[in-house]
């Protein structure tokens, strides 16, 4: 698998996690960073030297990335592969790096930060050094590098990572010689059952009686939502038949159908939970229609939803229907049965 290294500032951190995420959906690679292979109490130094090891280096270049000490130690362990041409893929975050004249400044940063450290060593005997001369000797390098790395940078026609990461993945996957539109699919995400042709058997899920009422009241709402908005639309539409909707109660609605003024029909709709009306838990309708036109206060339901389990979901079995008896229904299948059943007999 093809290795990419993502060398950043941690002030575009937030960057670097966007390509991170992009190259590990699209292209299937982890690349390689020091807050993920950098181990406790390992050495920065040693991960860092692997910027020239690897297939792609992917520099977040900004302003702050060219004045960090770590990222152009990262940058010169790239560019000192005769080969870095072919593995540097800039990704630059600021326009006026593509300006000549602003990589002087860069240019005279490291010279006087070389010079001031220089200075400081001043005074110091050769043999008691250590690895400050080493040190010296790094400050002095990116100083004499850094007109070199920037014009590599800047002579390339880099996306533009505010345009989206597609040209990022679509540039790796044309390495790993893959068609720009192929879906990668990592090795956890393989469904091994569907690859042998095994069926896969499990115990049913198990749901709460919080959940189950939770479902039910939140499919009651959607149903009474739905045979508002329909019966609103038909009563604008048509100019004898006007279908009128009333909350009751927080767990009932009434229904009101009218033709030339006069009330042919009258339906509650309501859900009732399990510590009422038997234990039963689901929606129900119930025919209010008397010879005084007063609702109905009993329970005589001529309509029956109630909560079941299929296929480890839950569902509304139409327990009670005129026309869809013992069928599993989602809360806008039921709101068809109910117009169905009790609305559009009166209205036609």
């Amino acid at each position: 698998m093809m290795s990419i290294f993502l060398s950043y500032c941690h002030k575009n951190k937030a960057i670097a996690d966007l390509i991170d995420k992009a190259l590990q959906t699209e292209c299937g690679i982890i690349a390689e960073r020091d807050e993920r292979d950098v181990g406790p109490w390992n050495s920065f130094s040693e991960f860092m030297e692997q910027a020239g090891t690897v297939d792609i280096v992917m520099p977040i270049i900004s302003g702050d990335y060219l004045k960090s000490r770590n990222c152009m130690y990262e940058a010169l362990e790239t560019i000192r592969d005769r080969k870095y041409n072919d593995k540097i893929f800039p990704i630059v975050l600021e326009d006026d790096i593509y300006n000549r004249m602003n990589h002087i400044q860069y240019v005279k940063f490291w010279q006087e930060k070389s010079e001031s450290f220089e200075n400081e060593l001043d005074g110091i005997r050769a043999e008691n050094l250590g690895p400050l001369g080493d040190e010296l000797k790094f400050s002095k390098n990116i100083a004499e590098s850094m007109a070199e790395f920037l014009s590599v940078v800047t002579d390339r026609n880099n996306p533009s990572i505010l345009k989206g990461m597609e040209r990022v993945t679509d540039f790796v996957k044309e390495r790993l010689g893959l068609e720009k539109d192929t879906e990668i699919i990592k090795e956890e995400d393989k469904d091994y059952f569907e690859e042998y042709g095994i069926e896969k058997k499990r115990l049913p899920k198990h749901f709460t009686d919080l959940e189950k009422e939770e479902f039910v009241r939140a499919s009651y709402r959607d149903i009474i939502a739905g045979l508002s908005q329909i019966c609103d639309q038909y009563t604008k539409e048509d100019g004898i038949v006007k279908i009128k909707t009333k909350k009751r109660s927080d767990n009932s609605f009434v229904i009101s159908i009218y033709s030339y003024g006069n009330k042919k029909k009258a339906l509650q709709v309501g859900y009732c939970d399990q510590g009422t009306n038997f234990g039963m838990l689901g929606i129900y309708t119930s025919d209010s229609i008397s010879n005084s036109m007063a609702y109905h206060s009993g329970k005589s339901y001529n309509g029956l939803y109630l909560v079941e389990t299929d296929n480890n979901e839950l569902i509304l079995n139409a327990t009670l229907s005129f026309l869809a008896t013992n069928k599993n229904m989602h809360a806008k299948d039921v709101v068809v049965d109910i117009w169905k059943c009790h609305i559009e007999p009166y209205i036609t």
